[in-house]
């Protein structure tokens, strides 16, 4: 099947842009349907997105910040099998997804070897019943990064930074029976590099956050991984 997108760009004035956008997708899907053994229909959907970017002071600060709009078909939501019927998991249909919502990035460098990156959305997506999906935030969720660079003397290539995550509530089954608590999670990171090769340390879930993650009904759910160290 074929889809399209199309856009258009402009640019008022001198470090700002605006841009529109129309997309369509198409999602084959294999699963079959556990009821009747036949497959479940495909997806599509199309996308519509607005926004502004500014870029000033020589690309130090960036920032995109746009609306959109999607709709996709035939949505496929995971549902458990209850102890009696063998457990596990299964697919079943949930009709038409509609989300709607804003975002914003923005990348600042007020000053050399500092970066400073911030993250913020807010989405609504529900499907033909006004059940909104599960795991998707209905508050706002947000992030900020923070990097320093060491640009001078002995210390030059080494790097320092972290990075706080906000997850707002959001649904905890496909029936919107209960709801995940809003979370924050923070994690850091330090390294050294010169030229083609880098090494980094990473520490995950810096302050140990007990916190729930994610859940597939009230009988699945996912807390954060305690702390632990990743090498790159």
């Amino acid at each position: 099947q074929w889809t399209s997108r199309y856009g258009l760009v402009g640019k008022p004035v001198a470090g700002l842009s605006v841009f529109g956008q129309v997309g369509q997708t198409y999602i084959p899907i294999n699963t079959l349907n556990p009821t009747t053994n036949v497959k479940f229909p495909n997806q599509d959907g199309t996308t519509r997105e607005a926004g502004i970017k500014v870029d000033l002071y020589g690309s130090k600060l960036v920032a995109t910040a746009s609306v959109f709009k999607m709709e996709l078909t035939n949505v496929l939501i995971s549902l458990v099998n209850p102890p009696e019927l063998g457990g596990g998991t299964y697919q079943a249909p949930a009709g038409t997804q509609r989300t709607k919502g804003h975002e914003l990035d923005l990348a600042w460098q007020p000053t050399a070897g500092l970066d400073i990156m911030l993250g913020y959305s807010k989405v609504d997506s529900k499907n033909e019943a006004g059940l909104q999906f599960r795991g998707v935030p209905r508050d706002a969720t947000y992030s900020l990064l923070g990097k320093y660079s060491f640009l001078h003397d002995s210390a030059k290539g080494a790097f320092v930074g972290a990075n706080w995550r906000h997850q707002g509530t959001s649904p905890g089954d496909g029936g919107n029976t209960f709801l995940l608590p809003s979370s924050d999670v923070v994690d850091a990171f330090l390294g050294y590099g010169r030229g083609k090769w880098k090494i980094q340390l990473n520490i995950l879930n810096l302050f140990n956050t007990d916190k729930i993650q994610a859940s597939i009904q009230d009988s699945l759910i996912y807390r954060y991984q305690d702390r632990s160290y990743r090498t790159t």
